[in-house]
């Protein structure tokens, strides 16, 4: 089996100029800042995309920007972490979105190291796992998890053309070109995993989300055969009314009588049970071990609301 390589230096990495139009081609980094070249902070930023407008705004003297998506605050860095004169350290920090522009170079008078120098790069995935990550989609950046999962080229090591051309796990099931025993998709917020779910993998990176292919929940009623409307990532899409991405539903009776397991609303709100999010996307789930009344276990604050969700795989 080939081996697999990302640049570690910006991991995990969100290619996502295809989904941001016409902006200048960016990359966003996960849980991650950069650190000591901030020079000024403005709150109440609903989403990352907003946040990196602001940095090409007032481009050159900003170079990168850190998002904080649970305290809306958007970070502008009068350097980026290839700025090898700055003298700023690109750090973890949960729950921070690093974004910088692809045109980076570095300091004129001095070159830039890329995230591809052999010091830098490893096999993808940790050593001694059969679980490979391959994708985290991120609440509250205003950028669509049904988009980032479905129409990137390659998730990963595409972005910015700063990876040596090295093909991702991800790129090699899109194209049909591995081997996914498993997937397991998995819900987390601040306190850590929520919610797990592990399917039986096929050959296709969307249809591994469904019914039939459901080996374990933690919901005792969602089993293969049960009673459901909607088991797909593509979920139910309804233009100017409904965007619920990665979407298990049990019964639709009306909004107020909405039953179901988990929910990504990508952008649309249209029940009262999806609506007051100050950001999207939301991921929504049930705390239970059954299927819940979205709008009700919403009144009663019980139905969990998730900060990011993950994708493994497990290949031959």
């Amino acid at each position: 089996m080939p081996v697999y390589y990302l640049c570690a230096i910006v991991i995990p990495l969100l290619h996502l100029q295809s989904v941001v139009g016409k902006l200048t081609p960016w990359c966003g980094v996960i849980d991650y800042a950069l650190v000591d070249r901030n020079y000024t902070t403005i709150n109440a930023t609903k989403n990352q995309k907003l946040c990196y407008q602001a940095c090409l705004k007032d481009s050159p003297r900003c170079r990168s920007a850190n998002y904080r998506p649970r305290d809306q605050e958007c970070d502008l860095n009068c350097a980026s972490h290839f700025d090898v004169c700055a003298g700023g350290g690109l750090v973890e920090q949960s729950g921070s979105l690093y974004t910088f522009t692809a045109s980076e170079i570095g300091c004129l008078d001095s070159p830039a190291p890329t995230c591809c120098e052999k010091s830098a790069v490893f096999s993808w995935g940790d050593k001694g796992s059969e679980w490979k990550l391959i994708f985290k989609g991120v609440a509250g950046t205003g950028i669509k998890l049904y988009d980032l999962w479905t129409n990137t080229t390659d998730v990963y090591s595409e972005c910015c053309g700063h990876c040596c051309g090295q093909e991702t796990l991800f790129n090699y099931w899109k194209n049909e070109r591995l081997n996914v025993k498993r997937v397991k998709l998995s819900l987390y917020d601040h306190t850590g995993v929520k919610v797990e779910l592990v399917f039986n993998g096929t050959a296709d990176v969307t249809s591994w989300f469904a019914k039939e292919r459901l080996v374990s929940s933690p919901w005792s009623d969602l089993t293969p055969t049960a009673k459901t409307i909607y088991f797909s990532v593509f979920g139910e899409v309804t233009d100017g009314l409904v965007d619920r991405r990665f979407y298990i539903s049990k019964e639709h009776n009306g909004c107020p009588y909405d039953l179901g397991w988990m929910v990504v609303v990508d952008s649309k709100r249209y029940c009262e049970w999806e609506q007051g999010f100050s950001s999207y996307p939301a991921i929504m789930y049930s705390t239970i071990n059954t299927a819940v009344n979205w709008k009700q276990e919403r009144l009663d604050k019980t139905l969990g609301i998730a900060d990011y969700l993950t994708i493994h795989i497990d290949t031959e």
